[in-house]
């Protein structure tokens, strides 16, 4: 006995796309409805998100991904652990979450900015923090987020030189070129750490969401499981953080 068809009717796909009647014209342009939602609009990685993830990205791709990953969750841990007192008594909704990204650096409380350095310098992490072609990179834009990080390569006398941010940047703009490169989604990652760290994500208990695996991502998963909570990470960095 054949088995029925699974293929949706004619009437079925009618009720599930929307018609030329639904859409809206705005000037040449015909919207879909989806498309017509206030305040709705759509993000690329390169251009909305990479640069806010650029020290994310960069200390990952100069490292590797297991020393880039350890890195970048030692140093935000002191981070947190400094910055943490100076924001203890903001509303739990107000408190930032320093997650890696140049707008949270930016939001850690000026007289914490210091310690931080000296800690990093006191544990040797200075300048995996904060490598030197970083500092180059941050320091041609005065108004950049998180530019306080490099307070210390400007002590040291250095001179801010394009060239050397340049080729700095180059190899990692290549590692990192669309959101679903590998370097691109262990900076995710990081970012969603922080948010489980800060317990904004909340899951419900017995239910498989892939989030399970998250605790043992990168190197104690399967290919299997990594095939699987690689695209967890990219949606839900989507839906609980999106682009600053």
């Amino acid at each position: 006995m054949a088995k029925p068809s699974k293929r949706p009717t004619r009437e079925q796909r009618k009720r599930l796309n929307s018609t030329l009647a639904d859409h809206k014209k705005e000037g040449r342009t015909l919207k879909p409805p989806f498309r017509t939602i206030e305040n709705f609009r759509s993000v690329t990685w390169m251009k909305d998100t990479m640069p806010d993830m650029l020290w994310l990205c960069s200390i990952i791709s100069t490292n590797g991904q297991m020393s880039g990953l350890l890195g970048c969750t030692r140093v935000l841990d002191i981070v947190d652990d400094i910055a943490g007192p100076y924001i203890s008594h903001l509303d739990e909704r107000d408190k930032p979450i320093f997650d890696g990204r140049l707008t949270t650096f930016e939001r850690v409380p000026e007289p914490a900015r210091t310690a931080i350095l000296q800690e990093l310098e006191a544990q040797g992490l200075h300048d995996l923090a904060v490598p030197e072609g970083f500092a180059h990179s941050i320091g041609l834009y005065p108004g950049a987020p998180g530019r306080w990080l490099i307070a210390r390569w400007l002590e040291r006398g250095m001179s801010i030189n394009w060239e050397i941010a340049q080729r700095y940047l180059a190899p990692i703009f290549v590692d990192a070129d669309h959101g679903q490169s590998q370097v691109a989604t262990d900076a995710k990652f990081i970012v969603l750490r922080q948010y489980f760290k800060a317990g904004k994500i909340i899951l419900p208990a017995n239910v498989e969401t892939g989030f399970e695996l998250l605790p043992r991502y990168p190197d104690r998963l399967t290919e299997e499981e990594l095939r699987k909570a690689r695209p967890t990470i990219r949606a839900s960095f989507l839906a609980f953080v999106g682009p600053d």
